[in-house]
């Protein structure tokens, strides 16, 4: 994935066709994402050498760097569109996917400095701002928005502030499915993914209660 990030961002500084350029940011922010899901679960293993971790943190940085201005760059084409289809049919496949993974990129980016540093208190309190704009723009109600309140959660939790965390993951659990009126007029696909996303929220706070000591809540 570091790679991918890498080649992605070759590939942008050799000025491609500027419609080749907008898929190939938007597929960078989305491999910026999945990197910084990966190299957490990574560096959270044992056996890893300090040399093994910097080169990790190094390439991560690199691919971060570059996929945060790439996101800023889609986000800002969209934004300067005028009114219309064109416009209107790059919001979910350009703006709204720009939007959500340079906050993910944040949030993985805090998360290679230790808890409490100035980096990942700058880092996590980015990644705050831009998923709360997130929840709002696709509807603090969707299935879209819980995942970013989720995030959230996770995000609080990695600042280790456990109650702000706390209220967001309980929140996502018990709202993410809204009534049981909606299990019967909602597609499967759609239960499906606020049931996942409840699953994410349940292992986070549990994951989280581990580490702050209280074994039976968790």
């Amino acid at each position: 994935l570091g790679a991918a990030g890498e080649a992605y961002a070759d590939f942008l500084s050799s000025d491609p066709p500027a419609s080749l350029a907008n898929k190939a940011h938007t597929n960078l922010a989305e491999v910026a994402f999945q990197y910084g899901s990966a190299l957490q679960a990574r560096l959270e293993e044992s056996g890893i050498t300090p040399s093994e971790r910097s080169a990790m943190v190094a390439t991560a940085e690199s691919v971060f760097k570059s996929a945060i201005r790439g996101a800023n760059s889609m986000i800002n084409w969209w934004n300067s569109l005028p009114q219309g289809d064109e416009k209107e049919g790059a919001r979910f496949t350009v703006y709204y996917p720009n939007e959500f993974y340079r906050s993910l990129t944040f949030y993985y980016w805090g998360l290679l400095y230790p808890s409490g540093s100035l980096e990942r208190d700058q880092y996590t309190s980015r990644a705050l701002e831009y998923l709360a704009d997130f929840a709002l723009l696709v509807g603090e109600n969707s299935y879209a928005g819980m995942l970013a309140y989720k995030h959230m959660a996770d995000a609080y939790a990695a600042r280790s502030e456990v109650e702000d965390a706390e209220i967001f993951y309980v929140h996502v659990i018990e709202n993410a499915i809204p009534a049981d009126s909606f299990l019967q007029t909602a597609s499967v696909a759609e239960i499906d993914s606020r049931h996942g996303v409840i699953q994410e929220a349940t292992l986070g706070f549990v994951r989280m209660l581990k580490a702050e000591g209280q074994i039976g809540p968790a």
